[in-house]
C-alpha cells in the first residue's frame, strides 16, 4: 500500500466521471475495474463502462456483451474475494446496438421506434457509420450520469489513439445525418414550406439516382431510417452538449494509463497533450506494471538464516539484480513522469500476475491503488 496512490482515492471519492485512456496492453481495463471496486468499497454507487474486457476479467465482473443494461456485481462474490462494498457496483460492456435501441425507446414515438428497430439499416448502423461505437460510448455515459443511479462512472476507453473520439463523435454523426443529400432523402416536407417544391424535386432526383444504383427497396429503408432518426436529432444534440459540459468541468477527471515501454509511453504523452489541448481536466498518469511501486527500488531481501534458502537465493541473485536494475529505472521514469505531469500527478502500480484478472487480484489492486486511509469522505451525489 503506497501513500503515493492517494490521488486516485481522492478522484473516485469526489468526481462523477473518471475517464481512463491509454495504449492497448497496459492494463487499462484492469485498472478501471479495480478503481470501480475501490469506489464501491468507499461507499459510492459505481458503474464501470468498458469496451472490450479480457474474457477472464469479464467473467470475474459478471459482464456479458450485448446486454441492454448494466449488470450488478454480486456482493457475495466480492466478499468471497476479500472486499466488502458498502454501495452497489455495476459493470457494463458497451454494445452499440443496445445503446442505440435504448435511445430510440426513450425518445422516439412508439410507432416510429418499432419501425426503426425493424429497419435493416438501423440494425447495421454501427457498421455503416464511422464512429458509431464512439458515439454510443458517449451516449451510454450521458444516460448513466443522467439516471441518478450512480455517484461515479468510470469509463474505460478503446485502446487506441482514437480513444478520445467519443468526444467528437456526436458532432460528426449529426453532420453525417444532416448532410444535404441525406436531407433530400427524407420524406417530403409540408407543401407550404418555403422551397418545398425545389426540395421535393431534389429529393426525387436523389432517390431516383440511388434507386437505379442500389435498388428501390434500399432507398425506401434509407428514407424510413432517416425519418425516424430525424426525431432523435434534438435529444442527440442535447445529450452531446450536456456531456461535453460535464467532461470539461471539475466533476470529471481524465487519467492516462501507461507502462514502462517506449510505445505506451509515447501514447501516454500524446493523450496528455490532447487533453491539455482540449482544455479537459487531466488529473494524472498511472505507470502500470512498474517495479517502482515497490518502494525504494531495492528488491533484495535480508539473507535468510537457512543454508538451503541461502543457496537458492544465491542461484537467483542474477535475476534479483536484474529486478533491482529495472526497479531503479522504473523509479527514475516515475520521477520524470511526475515532473512532466505537473501540476497533475504520476503514480506507479505494481506488475501483478495474470491472477489479477480475477476478483481476488482486483481486490488487491484496488487496495494498492486506493489506500483506505487516503479516501475522502464524500456523500453520494445526485446529478443536476
Amino acid at each position: 500500500m503506497s501513500p503515493q496512490a492517494a490521488p486516485l482515492a481522492e478522484l473516485i471519492a469526489s468526481r462523477r466521471v473518471v475517464v481512463l485512456c491509454g495504449a492497448g496492453g497496459v492494463g487499462k481495463t484492469t485498472t478501471a475495474a479495480a478503481l470501480g471496486l475501490a469506489a464501491a468499497a468507499a461507499g459510492r454507487r459505481t458503474l464501470v463502462l468498458t469496451i472490450d474486457p479480457a474474457r477472464r476479467l469479464a467473467q470475474a465482473m459478471g459482464v456479458e456483451a450485448g446486454r441492454p443494461d448494466p449488470t450488478t456485481v454480486d456482493p457475495a462474490r466480492l466478499a468471497d474475494a476479500g472486499l466488502t462494498t458498502t454501495a452497489p457496483l455495476d459493470a457494463w460492456m458497451l454494445d452499440p446496438a443496445s445503446v442505440l435501441t435504448g435511445l430510440v425507446q426513450r425518445h422516439a414515438p412508439p410507432e416510429q421506434g418499432r419501425a426503426l428497430q425493424r429497419n435493416t439499416l438501423f440494425r447495421r448502423l454501427e457498421q455503416l457509420v464511422a464512429g458509431m461505437q464512439e458515439y454510443t460510448a458517449g451516449e451510454a455515459l450521458h444516460h448513466a450520469l443522467e439516471s441518478g443511479r450512480y455517484d461515479v462512472v468510470i469509463l474505460d476507453t478503446p485502446p487506441s489513439r482514437h480513444a478520445l473520439d467519443f468526444l467528437d463523435a456526436p458532432g460528426r454523426l449529426l453532420r453525417f445525418l444532416d448532410e444535404g443529400l441525406l436531407r433530400h432523402l427524407l420524406p417530403a416536407a409540408e407543401p407550404h414550406r418555403a422551397g418545398a417544391v425545389l426540395a421535393r424535386h431534389a429529393g426525387r432526383l436523389a432517390s431516383g439516382l440511388l434507386s437505379r444504383l442500389l435498388g428501390p427497396a434500399f432507398v425506401t429503408e434509407l428514407q424510413e431510417l432517416l425519418a425516424a432518426l430525424a426525431v432523435l436529432f434534438g435529444p442527440m444534440r442535447r445529450h452531446a452538449d450536456a456531456l461535453a459540459n460535464v467532461l470539461a468541468s471539475d466533476a470529471a477527471a481524465f487519467v492516462v494509463v501507461t507502462a514502462p515501454a517506449a510505445g505506451p509511453l509515447a501514447e501516454a504523452q500524446y493523450f496528455r497533450g490532447e487533453l491539455v489541448r482540449r482544455a479537459l481536466p487531466f488529473a494524472g498518469m498511472v505507470l502500470n506494471r512498474s517495479l517502482a511501486a515497490g518502494g525504494d527500488g531495492s528488491t533484495t531481501p535480508d539473507a535468510p538464516p537457512s543454508p538451503a534458502l541461502n543457496a537458492a537465493l544465491e542461484k537467483l541473485a542474477p535475476l534479483l539484480r536484474d529486478d533491482a536494475t529495472r526497479a531503479r529505472a522504473d523509479a527514475r521514469l516515475l520521477e520524470q513522469l511526475q515532473q512532466d505531469c505537473a501540476p497533475g500527478w504520476a503514480i506507479a502500480a505494481p506488475d501483478l500476475p495474470a491472477a489479477a484478472q480475477g476478483l481476488e487480484g482486483l481486490a488487491r489492486l484496488a487496495t494498492t491503488l486506493c489506500p483506505r486511509s487516503a479516501a475522502v469522505d464524500v456523500a453520494p451525489t445526485q446529478l443536476d
